[in-house]
């Protein structure tokens, strides 16, 4: 019998400026064997993407399929699939998926958790005996009781190594645009936390004969791997962080003591305890701005979150196993506003005080299937992306969709847009059926362009069909056997429809300089003259920076020198009715 993933659900979002779907397939790709998937994907200044998944050496029948299977995708001089059951997969191919540029599998015990524009990524490596580590790190020994030594290790470009410290447990990096490092878990290191920071003292069970449960942590690291702060929360378990604007959003699930409500603020939405909860951090020192519980029940849980300059967002799922929940997720006029069957997604966007603004469901009349979610929330904009799973044989997709049939009635790949203010944009499949008494997993992922109008699916299918285009770097999925039976990595691209000739000529007219610039530059087109035009500026991770109404003058001048910091930008000009005229790419130096 073989062993395979389980379901995954992820949930993106993305900076799109147009009310309608107005999206095509650019190219669509497999990379490398069956039975693994792509779990997250990178870009590097020249757009070229990086993948980071999993590979497996499944069984078929009573033997093995052999090493030379996995390795005749690795380039030249590369590392090779090992013994053993999972291998981490690393691949990066040209922005038109034609090429492969590398393949190969990570040394045992090592696993890339981020990488940089500008090339640095950061690994975790287990080591079975103690290392030496730079000395000005943030820890040079191992501090967690158990066999690994762990430890996060920075290499630049050409796969140098900057600098090793160790850290507690891992499960999510993350980088900001002055290089610090953010990172987040579950531990049992009982001297983490700094004075002044949220909770900086480890927190026990307060019942007689329990056994010490793990507090989650945050830290902060400079790009040099030395320790800014580090704060624990009084959790078990850690879901999803998200860095922006100076601030760090944590979401995480079942406090460590049943009779304590710590992690709620006054005046933030909700102060009844429950078992999800969200918490902001100030980036600068680690210290608790706001909490709130969030749920209707006990069980009740938080899955993923992203922050934007002025607004929170989560998404989870809510079964009635511990009651119905009732209007509790949806506020008025939401898209949805009760649960369909006896389980539903929910959607949900706060201010940055920890206070609703709005809620909805969403999901099928009948029960959607899930067993967790994992992977990252993204967004940018005023346009909202999380790619899912759906099960059953309701149809949920809206007219203008990408693919409007759904496949099966087995879980589906589907993927859904949502403005920021709470509507559905679009609601569409993607890829063929599965093959028949092939029960396995599936994957769905979605991440967007940081520099142009598109995004990405990604993750893993057993479908032979509906993935791929021609041209494209590979094709079919390569098994190993007759047998024709696995899961194979999706990879994906959406770009922006072409425009109408009328629209590429307005498109054409409008120019941005000087760029590169200091944060002084002009926009000039005949544009701006007919319409009541507005731009907005995104850094390259989506985090909106600022935006203005232009005049009614073809040459505009702007100087930004005391806002804009020196990167890269995304300078989105809009028309009246809010729709996108064109993207610029700026540069501040």
């Amino acid at each position: 019998m073989r062993k395979y993933l389980t379901f995954l659900i992820v949930f993106c979002s993305v900076t799109f400026n147009t009310q309608t779907f107005n999206y095509e397939r650019t190219w669509a790709t497999h990379i490398g064997p069956v039975d693994s998937f792509i779990d997250k994907i990178f870009f590097d200044n020249q757009n070229n993407i990086y993948t980071e998944g999993i590979a497996y050496n499944s069984t078929n029948g009573s033997s093995s399929v052999p090493i030379s299977y996995y390795n005749q995708f690795v380039n030249p001089g590369l590392q090779g699939f090992t013994t053993g059951f999972v291998n981490n997969a690393s691949a990066k191919i040209s922005p038109n998926a034609a090429t492969l540029l590398s393949y190969f599998y990570n040394p045992p015990g090592k696993k890339i958790y981020h990488r940089e524009r500008n090339g640095n990524y950061y690994q975790r490596e287990f080591y079975t005996s103690p290392i030496t580590v730079n000395s000005n790190v943030w820890l040079t020994s191992n501090v967690e009781s158990s066999n690994n030594e762990i430890i996060l290790a920075k290499y630049n470009a050409n796969n140098i190594l900057q600098w090793r410290t160790y850290i507690p447990t891992l499960s999510e990096v993350k980088t900001d645009n002055e290089g610090n490092i953010y990172i987040s878990g579950s531990t049992y290191w009982q001297s983490l936390g700094d004075i002044g920071t949220a909770f900086p003292s480890y927190t026990f069970p307060n019942i007689n004969g329990n056994l010490v449960k793990p507090n989650v942590y945050v830290a902060k690291l400079n790009p040099q791997g030395e320790k800014i702060w580090a704060t624990y929360i009084p959790s078990q378990n850690y879901t999803d962080f998200d860095v922006n604007n100076g601030n760090v959003f944590v979401i995480t699930n079942d406090e460590i003591n049943a009779s304590d409500a710590n992690l709620a603020t006054a005046g933030t939405f909700q102060q009844t305890k429950i078992k999800g909860a969200i918490t902001k951090l100030n980036a600068s020192n680690g210290s608790r701005i706001w909490g709130t519980y969030y749920g209707f029940s006990s069980s009740s849980t938080v899955d993923r979150i992203v922050a934007s300059e002025d607004a929170v967002y989560i998404i989870g799922t809510i079964s009635t196993a511990s009651g119905n929940p009732g209007s509790y997720y949806a506020t008025s006029g939401a898209f949805k506003t009760q649960i369909g069957g006896n389980s539903d997604y929910y959607f949900t966007k706060f201010n940055q005080s920890g206070i609703r603004v709005w809620g909805t469901y969403y999901g099928t009349p009948t029960d959607e299937y899930f067993i967790g979610a994992t992977g990252n929330l993204c967004l940018s904009g005023d346009k909202l992306l999380f790619a899912y799973l759906q099960s059953g044989t309701y149809n949920y997709s809206t007219p203008g969709a990408y693919q409007t049939t759904k496949p099966s009635s087995m879980p589906d790949i589907a993927f859904t847009m949502f403005s920021t203010n709470g509507n559905r944009i679009v609601t569409s499949y993607y890829g063929g059926p599965p093959p028949a008494n092939n029960n396995i997993g599936w994957a769905a992922r979605a991440k967007f362009s940081e520099t142009e109008d598109a995004f990405y699916l990604f993750g893993a299918t057993n479908s032979q069909s509906g993935h791929t285009t021609p041209g494209s770097l590979q094709q079919n999925m390569i098994f190993p056997n007759s047998n024709n039976e696995g899961i194979g990595t999706y990879l994906a691209k959406f770009s922006v429809k072409s425009l109408s000739t009328s629209e590429t000529s307005v498109a054409t007219d409008l120019q941005l300089f000087d760029n590169p610039n200091n944060g002084k530059f002009s926009l000039k087109g005949k544009i701006l003259q007919t319409e009541n035009c507005s731009f907005k500026i995104y850094d390259l991770s989506g985090r909106f920076v600022t935006e203005e109404k232009l005049s009614n003058n073809e040459l505009q001048q702007f100087n930004y020198h005391e806002i804009l910091k020196t990167g890269n930008y995304i300078l989105s000009v809009l028309n009246s009715d809010n729709n996108l005229i064109k993207n610029f790419k700026m540069t501040v130096k």
